[in-house]
């Protein structure tokens, strides 16, 4: 549950290499949100996983891989994996909203990148690695930019974590700066 993650970002990861102020922003969020949202999830560190993170609806369990842990990107990539934990409560009119949401942004952003790789004011070069990812994209291969449009949960956890990040530094700029 929400005491075993943090504890775990407390003694483990501390001591790992896990920037103090990445465990901070990740306890932040899970007491922003409440720790019995995540009551039934598990955390596990491992060099098993190829990605930063997955979250494993099966059996609750957030993986993080040990690299991100060691070289930073912590708070970016446990606060999205745990949003895709808390997706599984949102109700069937805000999913069938936000697909509906999704299914525009994720068209607008397949017509965008198609003008952009027939734009003639850009170089050769750079119209070719545009088609290269529009092509990409339509297989299947996502990169960091286009992956939020992948499918609808990725859109979710996504969204949701620059929404979050946004508000923890607008925070940090309004918190008193010593004394």
């Amino acid at each position: 549950g929400a005491q075993y993650l943090k504890g775990r970002l407390q003694k483990k990861f501390t001591v790992k290499g896990a920037d103090p102020d990445d465990v901070k922003d990740v306890e932040t969020f899970i007491d922003t949100i409440g720790e019995d949202m995540f009551s039934d999830v598990s955390l596990s560190i491992t060099n098993k996983i190829t990605s930063k993170g997955r979250f494993n609806f099966a059996n609750k369990l957030l993986q993080i891989r040990k690299k991100v842990v060691e070289e930073g990107g912590l708070t970016r990539t446990m606060v999205h994996e745990l949003w895709h934990s808390l997706s599984r409560y949102l109700p069937k009119k805000d999913v069938d909203a936000l697909t509906k949401q999704f299914d525009k942004v994720r068209k607008e952003f397949i017509e965008d990148l198609s003008k952009r790789a027939k734009d003639t004011k850009l170089t050769s070069k750079q119209r070719l690695a545009l088609a290269k990812e529009l092509n990409d994209f339509k297989k299947g291969n996502y990169n960091s930019d286009n992956y939020r449009f992948s499918e609808i949960d990725e859109y979710f956890a996504e969204e949701m974590t620059d929404a979050f990040l946004s508000k923890l530094d607008a925070d940090a700029k309004l918190a008193p700066q010593g004394t």
